[in-house]
């Protein structure tokens, strides 16, 4: 970070090349090695995206700083917060003084640090830091020249706009994002003199792993109605599945296979819509809009379950098959019960479950397929075979 706030360093304008090492502590016995290719960015937005073998540590980051100007951004994956930590080592040669920081994956800052020790210029973010990562998830590691350069926000254009305070002698603290632009993501970069570097960095790493898994897909977004507003939805994508709710709406599936085909089927279900599925080729976070199913014409008995208290979380077996219309036709459809679910796929179109009852004994029987209308009905324990029978979705207005 900057050392001095009225100038910055003035030094010459070319440096022979030198090496910088970082090192976050530990090596496991298989790792991912990355190394800079082309030169990484310096904001979230261009950062460069380390990616490798799924559930496999990224131990280490090659690159080269080629001036005071380059800053190099990395996009990972921690972990394990509690064990992340990086320093460098001969992170104050020549005319190079490392820092460190870390941002998280909305470009806030978490912490930085210029020197990890009194007269030793080797930056260190430590492990267990009360400022540290406090959670798993994506954050950007950057490494760049203290003396000439430093993160902001805003409009990047004054002290005023600094995420993380000036360091003061003798230079060893670690700070988190109090500066003057520390409540919002880094936008931009503080700049003094411009000169020639051309040193060379390794970064050796613990707690992490790469930010993309190769073959694996990301979903994420948010589920709404068409005019925005949030909804709770089961999102089920290669045999995983979260609700989006609590809040309404946000959803995220991380480390999905892919099917021989190479796509991800991501499937939303929502009561009163119809399921949206698509079949995507890649990591994708995007909102998914649902349209409301309307009046559709039930082809089955309506329900009229009891309330038992004394029932409420008992297992009970239920089954039945999902029928076209009223007919005998099956139905491949996602067969879901107080959080209990499977497909009617077999080719029978049969469905076998083992459920809780709700505080009043029942259940809700909701049953999705594409194409067709949503049905949702309620029953009790004394009511555990149903064959359920679905509209399709041209019959609904």
């Amino acid at each position: 970070m900057f050392k001095n706030t009225t100038t910055f360093l003035s030094i010459a304008r070319a440096v022979s090349v030198t090496t910088l090492i970082l090192v976050i502590w530990g090596s496991p016995a298989y790792a991912v090695q990355w190394t800079e290719s082309p030169d990484a960015g310096d904001l979230p937005g261009t950062a460069q995206v380390t990616s490798g073998p799924a559930n496999e540590a990224l131990t280490t980051i090659s690159g080269t700083n080629s001036g005071t100007q380059d800053r190099d951004m990395y996009k990972i994956r921690i972990s394990n917060p509690s064990i992340f930590s990086a320093s460098t080592f001969g992170g104050d040669t020549g005319l190079f003084d490392s820092a460190l920081a870390l941002f998280d994956a909305n470009g806030f800052g978490v912490y930085m640090n210029d020197d990890g020790f009194v007269n030793v210029g080797d930056s260190m973010l430590p492990a267990s830091h009360p400022l540290g990562p406090s959670s798993p998830g994506i954050y950007y590691i950057v490494i760049y020249n203290s003396n000439e350069t430093a993160p902001a926000s805003g409009a990047a254009v004054s002290l005023s706009d600094l995420i993380f305070p000036i360091p003061q002698a003798p230079f060893t603290q670690v700070l988190g994002p109090t500066g003057g632009g520390g409540s919002l993501p880094v936008s931009g970069w503080l700049a003094a003199d411009v000169f020639a570097l051309n040193a060379g960095y390794q970064i050796n790493l613990t707690g992490a792993e790469p930010a993309e898994a190769e073959g694996l897909v990301d979903l994420s977004g948010t589920v709404e109605t068409a005019g925005g507003t949030g909804l709770c939805a089961m999102v089920l994508a290669s045999g995983k599945f979260i609700f989006s709710c609590n809040p309404n709406g946000p959803f995220s599936l991380t480390g999905l296979s892919r099917a021989n085909d190479d796509t991800v089927k991501r499937q939303v279900y929502v009561d009163g819509f119809f399921p949206n599925i698509q079949v995507l080729t890649d990591s994708v976070s995007e909102t998914v809009v649902m349209t409301r199913s309307g009046t559709c014409p039930s082809y089955n008995t309506p329900s009229n379950p009891g309330v038992f208290p004394g029932s409420a979380g008992k297992r009970i077996d239920i089954s039945g098959s999902v029928l076209l219309q009223d007919k005998q036709t099956p139905i491949c459809a996602m067969v879901l019960a107080n959080g209990q679910f499977m497909f009617s796929c077999g080719g029978s179109g049969s469905y076998a479950l083992n459920i809780p009852l709700d505080s009043n004994g029942q259940f809700k029987l909701q049953v999705y397929a594409d194409g067709f209308a949503p049905t949702i009905q309620k029953f009790d324990e004394f009511s555990a075979i149903n064959d359920v029978r679905m509209a399709r979705s041209i019959e609904c207005q």
